[in-house]
């Protein structure tokens, strides 16, 4: 039994250096080994190697069944349309501003009017607002709430059923930084997260554009497509697909 086992430890080292079978088995003959008895060593030095990638595959297959059950059966409550409009209102960082894509002029008689009338297509209307110059316009946690809401964030994220971690997005706007974590409601953070699942990487004039219109999630689609934003991902598969990226991959398509 001894030495069975150290011809076990022999090979496994043939193995490591790349010998091959036909080499291994003609070192076994002349040890005096017949040719059953040496494939039955081979495979009894192969085998650990293999039980440990069978064992790999088995947990992987484990846990993304376990993430699949309980995210069927026990599903992170989403709020209900009525709760959620309640629960997620968050005003228009721009509201009532009329932003200029325009190089600022230096001196102050060349500043715009600060009260512009402007027609309201929805409604008709004339309404009252502030010009502003898009140098002067300071990209806030507001900004970043109010793009998260309207692109479908608060619908499509969860919390990971399994390790019940929220949905973490980096933001990174020309050097201004932020994190969002989602869950009831978002939260927005100073500077970037180690343990962000994905990152926007954009510019303020796409980000500005986007706030201002009237389908934000169009032009915020419209500027990753044009790739003055994109997306980087950070988590792996799994738990992207754990925390719900999915469908917030599906909804910027």
């Amino acid at each position: 039994m001894e030495e069975e086992r150290e011809l076990i430890r022999k090979i496994r080292v043939s193995l490591k250096n790349k010998r091959t079978n036909a080499e291994i088995m003609n070192a076994l003959k002349k040890k005096g080994c017949n040719l059953a008895y040496s494939e039955e060593l081979i495979s009894k030095a192969k085998r650990p190697k293999k039980i440990l990638m069978f064992s790999i595959i088995v947990l992987i297959i484990l846990v993304l069944a376990t993430i699949a059950v309980l995210s069927m059966i026990a599903p992170v409550p989403k709020p209900n349309s009525s709760s959620s409009e309640k629960q997620y209102v968050i005003k228009n960082p721009l509201a009532g501003f009329n932003v200029i894509f325009e190089k600022k002029p230096d001196t102050e008689e060349k500043t715009p009017n600060p009260l512009t009338n402007i027609t309201d297509n929805s409604t008709n209307k004339t309404k009252e607002t502030t010009d502003i110059y898009i140098e002067d316009v300071e990209i806030t946690p507001d900004f970043i709430s109010y793009l998260l809401l309207e692109i479908g964030a608060t619908e499509s994220l969860h919390k990971n059923p399994l390790t019940r971690e929220k949905p973490v997005i980096n933001f990174d706007i020309e050097s201004v930084e932020y994190t969002a974590i989602v869950d009831s409601s978002i939260e927005i953070l100073d500077g970037l997260s180690d343990e962000a699942d994905i990152q926007f990487n954009s510019q303020k004039e796409s980000m500005v554009k986007a706030v201002l219109s009237d389908n934000p999630a169009e032009v915020f689609k419209t500027s990753i497509s044009e790739g003055t934003t994109t997306i980087e991902r950070i988590a792996g598969d799994a738990e992207l697909f754990a925390k719900g990226y999915l469908d917030l991959y599906e909804n910027l398509k």
